[in-house]
Protein backbone atom coordinates (compact mmCIF):
# COMPACT_ATOMS: atom_id res chain seq x y z
CA UNK A 1 0.00 0.00 0.00
CA UNK A 2 1.51 3.40 -0.85
CA UNK A 3 2.92 5.45 1.82
CA UNK A 4 0.71 8.47 1.65
CA UNK A 5 -2.94 5.94 1.88
CA UNK A 6 -1.53 4.15 4.32
CA UNK A 7 -1.04 7.29 6.33
CA UNK A 8 -3.89 8.97 5.55
CA UNK A 9 -6.55 6.27 6.72
CA UNK A 10 -4.39 5.56 9.84
CA UNK A 11 -3.18 9.23 11.00
CA UNK A 12 -5.29 11.31 8.86
CA UNK A 13 -8.68 13.23 10.45
CA UNK A 14 -11.31 11.80 9.50
CA UNK A 15 -12.66 13.63 6.60
CA UNK A 16 -8.75 12.87 5.27
CA UNK A 17 -8.91 9.28 5.62
CA UNK A 18 -12.65 9.06 4.17
CA UNK A 19 -11.94 11.24 1.17
CA UNK A 20 -8.69 9.73 0.20
CA UNK A 21 -9.94 6.36 0.55
CA UNK A 22 -12.95 6.98 -1.45
CA UNK A 23 -10.79 8.55 -4.01
CA UNK A 24 -8.61 5.47 -4.00
CA UNK A 25 -11.31 2.73 -4.51
CA UNK A 26 -13.37 5.36 -7.12
CA UNK A 27 -10.03 5.85 -9.15
CA UNK A 28 -9.38 1.71 -9.08
CA UNK A 29 -12.83 1.40 -10.46
CA UNK A 30 -11.75 3.32 -13.24
CA UNK A 31 -8.68 1.70 -13.62
CA UNK A 32 -10.66 -1.70 -14.35
CA UNK A 33 -12.93 -0.02 -16.47
CA UNK A 34 -10.02 1.59 -18.65
CA UNK A 35 -8.47 -2.23 -19.07
CA UNK A 36 -11.83 -3.25 -19.37
CA UNK A 37 -12.99 -0.83 -22.50
CA UNK A 38 -10.65 -0.52 -25.80
CA UNK A 39 -7.93 1.70 -25.93
CA UNK A 40 -9.64 4.54 -28.07
CA UNK A 41 -9.81 8.34 -27.34
CA UNK A 42 -13.77 7.84 -26.39
CA UNK A 43 -12.89 5.48 -23.28
CA UNK A 44 -10.54 8.42 -22.06
CA UNK A 45 -13.89 11.00 -23.23
CA UNK A 46 -16.20 8.44 -20.86
CA UNK A 47 -13.69 8.21 -17.89
CA UNK A 48 -12.16 11.51 -17.40
CA UNK A 49 -13.84 14.26 -14.95
CA UNK A 50 -16.20 15.32 -16.85
CA UNK A 51 -16.58 12.01 -18.43
CA UNK A 52 -20.32 9.70 -18.67
CA UNK A 53 -18.93 7.57 -16.13
CA UNK A 54 -16.62 9.88 -13.99
CA UNK A 55 -18.81 9.47 -10.81
CA UNK A 56 -17.73 6.83 -8.22
CA UNK A 57 -21.98 6.09 -8.21
CA UNK A 58 -21.30 5.17 -11.91
CA UNK A 59 -18.13 3.38 -12.08
CA UNK A 60 -19.33 1.05 -9.25
CA UNK A 61 -22.83 0.29 -10.76
CA UNK A 62 -21.15 -0.06 -14.19
CA UNK A 63 -18.39 -2.44 -13.16
CA UNK A 64 -21.26 -4.68 -11.38
CA UNK A 65 -23.30 -4.47 -14.23
CA UNK A 66 -20.52 -6.35 -16.42
CA UNK A 67 -19.83 -8.75 -13.94
CA UNK A 68 -16.43 -7.38 -12.57
CA UNK A 69 -17.37 -6.69 -9.08
CA UNK A 70 -19.23 -9.33 -6.72
CA UNK A 71 -22.23 -8.21 -4.81
CA UNK A 72 -20.23 -8.13 -1.52
CA UNK A 73 -18.12 -5.66 -3.13
CA UNK A 74 -20.60 -3.65 -5.09
CA UNK A 75 -22.33 -3.25 -1.09
CA UNK A 76 -19.33 -2.48 0.63
CA UNK A 77 -17.98 -0.08 -1.80
CA UNK A 78 -21.19 2.04 -2.38
CA UNK A 79 -20.81 1.78 1.39
CA UNK A 80 -17.31 3.07 1.44
CA UNK A 81 -18.93 5.77 -1.12
CA UNK A 82 -22.05 6.86 1.11
CA UNK A 83 -19.15 7.80 3.44
CA UNK A 84 -16.98 9.57 1.53
CA UNK A 85 -20.11 11.44 0.51
CA UNK A 86 -21.19 11.92 3.91
CA UNK A 87 -17.50 13.88 4.33
CA UNK A 88 -17.52 15.64 1.36
CA UNK A 89 -20.76 17.26 1.37
CA UNK A 90 -21.02 18.98 4.89
CA UNK A 91 -19.76 22.05 6.08
CA UNK A 92 -19.93 20.27 9.58
CA UNK A 93 -17.25 18.67 11.53
CA UNK A 94 -17.32 15.26 10.97
CA UNK A 95 -15.50 12.52 12.18
CA UNK A 96 -16.33 8.36 12.12
CA UNK A 97 -18.19 8.57 15.63
CA UNK A 98 -21.50 10.31 13.55
CA UNK A 99 -24.08 7.89 14.18
CA UNK A 100 -24.81 7.76 10.26
CA UNK A 101 -21.43 6.76 9.58
CA UNK A 102 -21.27 4.18 12.42
CA UNK A 103 -24.09 3.08 10.80
CA UNK A 104 -22.80 2.92 7.35
CA UNK A 105 -19.26 1.38 8.89
CA UNK A 106 -21.10 -1.15 10.93
CA UNK A 107 -22.59 -2.70 7.78
CA UNK A 108 -19.35 -3.54 5.96
CA UNK A 109 -19.57 -7.24 5.16
CA UNK A 110 -16.54 -9.36 5.93
CA UNK A 111 -17.37 -12.48 5.94
CA UNK A 112 -15.45 -14.08 3.21
CA UNK A 113 -12.38 -12.72 4.47
CA UNK A 114 -11.01 -15.29 6.39
CA UNK A 115 -11.93 -17.55 3.83
CA UNK A 116 -9.62 -15.86 1.20
CA UNK A 117 -6.65 -15.44 3.05
CA UNK A 118 -6.60 -18.40 4.50
CA UNK A 119 -7.81 -20.94 2.41
CA UNK A 120 -9.98 -22.28 5.45
CA UNK A 121 -13.95 -21.86 5.92
CA UNK A 122 -15.54 -19.64 8.31
CA UNK A 123 -17.04 -20.15 11.24
CA UNK A 124 -15.29 -23.62 11.62
CA UNK A 125 -14.79 -25.09 15.62
CA UNK A 126 -10.86 -25.28 14.02
CA UNK A 127 -10.76 -21.56 12.86
CA UNK A 128 -12.32 -20.15 16.61
CA UNK A 129 -10.01 -22.74 19.05
CA UNK A 130 -7.06 -22.37 16.95
CA UNK A 131 -4.30 -20.06 19.14
CA UNK A 132 -2.22 -19.64 16.07
CA UNK A 133 -5.38 -17.11 14.34
CA UNK A 134 -3.19 -13.77 14.42
CA UNK A 135 -5.99 -10.89 15.92
CA UNK A 136 -5.50 -8.69 12.27
CA UNK A 137 -8.24 -11.51 10.73
CA UNK A 138 -11.24 -10.74 13.02
CA UNK A 139 -12.69 -7.31 11.79
CA UNK A 140 -12.24 -4.32 13.43
CA UNK A 141 -15.42 -3.05 16.16
CA UNK A 142 -14.73 0.98 15.40
CA UNK A 143 -16.29 2.66 12.83
CA UNK A 144 -12.75 4.01 12.00
CA UNK A 145 -11.02 0.90 11.64
CA UNK A 146 -13.47 -0.75 10.01
CA UNK A 147 -13.51 2.03 7.48
CA UNK A 148 -10.04 1.53 6.57
CA UNK A 149 -10.13 -2.24 6.91
CA UNK A 150 -12.87 -2.05 3.58
CA UNK A 151 -10.44 0.44 1.99
CA UNK A 152 -7.44 -1.70 2.32
CA UNK A 153 -9.54 -5.38 1.53
CA UNK A 154 -11.48 -3.55 -1.13
CA UNK A 155 -8.14 -1.98 -2.45
CA UNK A 156 -6.61 -5.62 -2.82
CA UNK A 157 -10.14 -6.98 -4.80
CA UNK A 158 -10.09 -4.47 -7.36
CA UNK A 159 -5.92 -4.18 -7.72
CA UNK A 160 -6.02 -8.27 -8.12
CA UNK A 161 -9.63 -7.69 -10.60
CA UNK A 162 -7.96 -5.05 -12.88
CA UNK A 163 -4.92 -7.32 -13.28
CA UNK A 164 -7.26 -10.18 -14.03
CA UNK A 165 -9.02 -7.80 -16.84
CA UNK A 166 -6.11 -6.60 -18.38
CA UNK A 167 -5.19 -10.79 -18.83
CA UNK A 168 -7.85 -11.42 -19.95
CA UNK A 169 -8.10 -8.87 -22.51
CA UNK A 170 -4.98 -9.79 -23.95
CA UNK A 171 -5.73 -12.83 -24.71
CA UNK A 172 -9.38 -12.70 -25.58
CA UNK A 173 -8.72 -9.19 -27.78
CA UNK A 174 -6.62 -11.26 -30.86
CA UNK A 175 -9.68 -13.79 -31.34
CA UNK A 176 -12.02 -11.24 -31.00
CA UNK A 177 -10.99 -8.91 -33.22
CA UNK A 178 -10.00 -11.80 -35.98
CA UNK A 179 -13.12 -12.94 -36.03
CA UNK A 180 -12.00 -16.05 -34.48
CA UNK A 181 -14.90 -16.71 -31.86
CA UNK A 182 -17.36 -19.41 -31.41
CA UNK A 183 -20.52 -19.45 -29.81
Amino acid sequence: MPHELHKALTDGAGAVCALVGGTCIDELLGNILRAFMADVPSTDELLNDRGAMASFSVRSDVCYSLGLLSSKDYININLIRKIRNRFAHTILALDFDDREIQGYCSTFDFSDWRHKLTGKPINTPQWNSDPRRDRPLNAPTKARSRFSWAIRLTRTRLLATCALVRQQKCLSLPVILEGNFTT
